[in-house]
């Protein structure tokens, strides 16, 4: 019986939003090239994460990954091929870096 009013009062005061459902107000989506330096995608809010994918004219592998710690070739994850994509469940578009060589870049989305 404590513990189920235990998780009551936890329910009620200390996590009101639990079982809410947010929906995102729109959608978001960029080009960007892939530089030398780590670069962030561009700030936008998100709900739901990102999928990046590679642009279909991609010459050169670009790498994607967090900007913290510092995005390398060891540590990103490469899009080698041509429309390749990966998702990651963050709630900022900026969080996510990209790093490659001339000739490369993506296309993302996400709300």
């Amino acid at each position: 019986m404590k513990s189920f009013l235990l998780g009551f009062l936890l329910w009620l005061f200390v996590i009101p939003s639990w079982g809410q459902l947010i929906l995102p107000s729109q959608v978001f989506s960029g080009q960007q090239t892939a530089t030398a330096t780590p670069t962030p995608l561009s700030s936008a809010p998100l709900y739901n994460g990102v999928v990046i994918t590679a642009l279909s004219t991609n010459t050169a592998a670009v790498y994607v990954g967090p900007c913290v710690p510092t995005l390398t070739t060891s540590n990103g994850y490469p899009l080698a091929v041509a429309l390749q994509s990966i998702a990651y469940a963050v709630t900022n578009a900026a969080s996510i870096c990209l790093l490659g060589a001339s000739g490369g870049g993506v296309s993302w989305t996400g709300n």
